[in-house]
């Protein structure tokens, strides 16, 4: 099923059962190649090597500050902060223009996200990437109207694993129902655990350590059976 025969097959109802949060890097998008085209072109023009996909992906999840800046460490000549600071803007400013060259959402999300919204929930994206680029991100693989909002570290000022930026993903109105964060790294499950959410986290993204050590609520295999889940946390 395409992504807009997923979208456009699905009857909404508004049930009001509570509030998803998707983490988007390593749980609806692989954006690791694209990541690792922009920052092999910077630390080319910094005269660093470059590194693996595979290293890339295990720097990923604390925002492409904070990317830029571990790919740039390893060097102990390099680390002064004006020029970390100008090779985080000319990241940027690459990455912006090539988000989604390379970049796949993974299987069965857009069918599930539709499913998702017939069944009431309300979906939330909050990642460590900048709002702009995020919703570009889901715009261009066609996922963006499944959510009611999309949050960046510039949309609330904060990041994961501050609890707050989870926090303010959820309006008065979703207070009171359940809230469960969906995401793939250590910072996802440190942000959910310290905002009070329950925490599913996924076993294909670029989780650094072993699964069990995180202490999620729950494991998740295949994005279709997300649905048991959330039956299971709402139900308590």
């Amino acid at each position: 099923m395409s992504v807009s025969e997923a979208f456009s097959a699905v009857d909404y109802e508004m049930n009001e059962k509570g509030t998803v949060i998707f983490d988007l890097d390593g749980t609806l998008v692989d954006s690791a190649p694209d990541l690792a085209n922009s920052l092999n072109v910077v630390l080319e023009e910094y005269g660093r090597s470059r590194i693996s996909e595979s290293e890339v992906r295990n720097m990923i999840g604390h925002g492409v500050g904070e990317l830029v800046r571990a790919a740039l460490s390893g060097d102990n000549n390099f680390p002064q902060e004006p020029l970390i600071e100008t090779a985080i803007v000319r990241f940027r400013c690459l990455y912006s223009r090539n988000l989604s060259k390379h970049s796949t959402v993974y299987p069965d999300t857009a069918s599930t996200l539709a499913i998702l919204k017939q069944e009431g929930w309300r979906l939330v994206v909050c990642t460590n990437k900048i709002e702009g680029s995020a919703r570009k991100v889901l715009r261009e693989f066609q996922l963006l109207d499944f959510f009611d909002d999309v949050v960046g570290p510039d949309t609330y000022g904060v990041s994961k694993p501050n609890p707050e930026h989870l926090q303010k993903c959820v309006s008065d109105k979703w207070a009171s129902l359940p809230t469960i964060m969906v995401g793939d790294s250590e910072v996802d499950c440190a942000a959910a655990k310290a905002a009070g959410f329950p925490m599913v986290l996924v076993d294909w993204g670029y989780n650094k350590g072993r699964l069990s050590e995180l202490e999620p609520n729950f494991v998740l295999s295949d994005i279709r059976e997300i649905h048991q889940i959330l039956d299971k946390i709402s139900s308590n």
